[in-house]
Order: C-alpha cells, then structure tokens, then sequence
C-alpha cells in the first residue's frame, strides 16, 4: 500500500466533506478550474495574455467559500495544520510575526485583510519594496524624514527615542510629501494596493525605534511572500 497516496487520499475526501459541511460545496469546482489554469502558466514559456486575469478572477470567486469556512471549527483545524506546516517558520507558530515578518493576529493588512486579498496574496505571493533614499535626499534629509515619520506615530515609533527635534520634523515634512507620500499618502495612512505600510499607527515591520527607521530610509527593505500550493 503506498501510504503517502493513501494519506493524501484521505485528506482530499476531509477536505471535501468540510467543505460540503460549511455550505461551500461550490469551492470544488473553481478550485479544479483554477488547479488547471495554475498548471497551464507553470507549463507556457509563452502564457496567454489573459491567462493570469482568469487566474485572479478564480482566486475572487473563493472568496465567498473562505468567510463560510473560516466559521466552520473543522475547516479551522485544516487550516491550523497548513499554517504549521507551511507559514509558521516566517510567521511563528502563534502567528504573531517577527522583525520583518507581518504579525497576522492583529488588525493591520498591508495588502487589506478581505478574503479576497489573502487569497490573493497566498495564490501569487507579494513582493514588497522600500526604496532607498540616502542618494537621493542626502543623510539630512534621511534624518529629517525619519524625524516626521515618527512624529506620525502615536508613541513617536517607541519610548526610547525619547523627544523628538522639531526643527527636524518641519523640515521631513516638506520631504515626506514630496517624496514619500505618492505610496504612503499625504496623511501617512499607507496604501493597500501598494502594500505601502500606515505609518500613523504603532506597529513597525522592522521596528520604530529612530535608528532603525533611518536605515529603512538610508538602505530600503524588501520583503517576499512566497506563493504556493498549500497541501
């Protein structure tokens, strides 16, 4: 007996009675569809130019089927295993992040928390960039910036930086709407189809701390979600 088909066997009828048990029976089709049309790009040299749309439009039409299984106390324990198995080495096992990777227990979703945008982000992964600005703003106007940056946050980015110089922050403002607020937006709210963070809560991807929030300027971070199947 192969035991590897035998278990996955097993899985596949879980999966599909959870889902007949959640009144999201329906998913078994768009996921078949979308099973193929996944393996058609992974496949072409050469993919039809609207290939990926029919992609993103049967990732959309899960949406629905995710919001009736996340109420569905089996689905969740499915899904509590894939998350260990698959997203736990970057996110933790609690689900609550680390330096550079997302904390997904609170409610802040650089690429919006609906269904359909998880859905995306895990179907195509995300690829995130900062750019860097040193060369381009000088290591005064990355001191001036980072200054306004914090002066944004509700706790000036974290106890330790102590007061902030508001010389500086007059003069990072003027750099940050000319700069900054094209992705950040001129209130410093982020944007979600940029995935541009929202600088006027507390929470810091890689930190508040002055120093750090410098380096973000000076250097640029980039961040990849992997996509993938998960099984």
């Amino acid at each position: 007996m192969n035991l590897n088909r035998t278990t996955k066997y097993l899985l596949i009828t879980l999966k599909k009675s959870i889902l007949v048990k959640a009144d999201a029976a329906g998913a078994t089709t768009t996921l078949g569809t979308l099973n193929e049309l996944q393996a058609t790009m992974r496949r072409s040299e050469n993919p039809p130019a609207d290939l990926q749309t029919k992609i993103d439009e049967k990732v959309a039409e899960l949406a629905p089927y995710v919001e009736k299984l996340s109420e569905n106390p089996n689905a969740l324990k499915v899904g509590s295993r894939l998350f260990l198995q698959n997203c736990s080495v970057c996110h933790g096992s609690n689900a609550k992040g680390a330096t550079g990777y997302p904390n997904l227990t609170d409610n802040d979703w650089l690429y919006g928390g609906e269904a359909s945008n998880i859905l995306t982000t895990l179907h195509n992964g995300r690829i995130g960039g900062m750019p860097a600005w040193r060369d381009q703003i000088g290591e005064d106007g990355v001191r001036a910036a980072s200054e306004y940056v914090l002066s944004l946050s509700p706790n000036n980015g974290s106890k330790s930086n102590g007061e902030l110089d508001q010389t500086l922050v007059n003069q990072g403002e003027a750099i940050f709407k000319q700069q900054c607020a094209l992705c950040h937006s001129e209130s410093g709210k982020g944007m979600i189809s940029a995935g541009a963070p929202n600088l006027t809560d507390n929470i810091w991807l890689y930190g508040g701390e002055r120093e750090t929030v410098r380096n973000t300027l000076r250097y640029g971070r980039a961040g990849v979600m992997l996509s993938g199947k998960l099984s």
